[in-house]
């Protein structure tokens, strides 16, 4: 019975821990603004042009009737990479292999996201002076999405953090 002996007590990386928190908080903010996304879009759809809409308003009401499927869809994935985002985070913090996986997974798909971001800005850039709204909004994006697609490589390719997935 007292052949056990304790090896060395493996320790916790920092950098890991952090990233699962990242990805917990990332992945509870796309879920909120998703839903709000999807609140707004039925507000607006259910709210109408207005009781007496200019010719603009009505072009404008027109267009996001033919695009709000697109827009739900788009919203439905934002949702889903919310879950898995959080999903991720708690089998982080866990250090399972699996969502190991999943957030190199995810990492990758916001480096994709960041290069679409980065290249609607130069587009925008080229076209003449962007608006203040589309560059802020362009440059926001390919700034979280960019960062975080670094920072998960960082850490999860590093071989030390890499052994503590079982």
């Amino acid at each position: 019975m007292d052949d056990f002996k304790p090896g060395p007590a493996r320790t916790r990386s920092t950098a890991v821990s952090t990233l699962a928190v990242v990805n917990l908080i990332l992945g509870g903010i796309r879920l909120v603004l998703s839903v709000l996304a999807i609140w707004l879009l039925v507000l607006v759809l259910n709210e109408g042009p207005g009781a007496s809409p200019d010719l603009l308003k009505l072009i404008g009401f027109i267009e996001l009737l033919l695009l709000w499927p697109v827009l739900l869809i788009f919203a439905i994935f934002s949702i889903v990479a919310g879950i898995l985002l959080i999903v991720a985070g708690m089998g982080l913090w866990q250090r399972r292999r699996s969502s190991r996986t999943l957030t190199l997974v995810l990492g990758a798909l916001g480096g994709v996201l960041a290069s679409l971001y980065g290249n609607n800005l130069v587009g925008e850039i080229a076209d003449g002076l962007p608006t203040f709204e589309g560059a802020a909004f362009s440059l926001l994006g390919l700034l979280v999405h960019g960062s975080y697609c670094i920072f998960v490589f960082v850490v999860l390719m590093n071989r030390k953090n890499a052994t503590e997935f079982s």
